[in-house]
């Protein structure tokens, strides 16, 4: 049969499940992880500003 024209799958059936709880050491580095793209990004963004001399028109 063409794929046109067949019936589409089934969605699956997912459960829904109470949230489980994290460990301590994983909240931990994530939390250092989020820190770091937070850092990463500001850094980033002064390095752009920075190249486009527009925060030598600001001072």
């Amino acid at each position: 049969m063409h794929p046109i024209r067949m019936r589409p799958a089934p969605n699956p059936v997912w459960c829904i499940c109470a949230p489980s709880g994290t460990v301590p050491a994983v909240r931990i580095s994530l939390t250092v992880f989020r820190g770091y793209l937070i850092l990463m990004t500001l850094m980033l963004s002064y390095h752009v500003l920075d190249l486009a001399e527009i925060l030598h028109q600001l001072r």
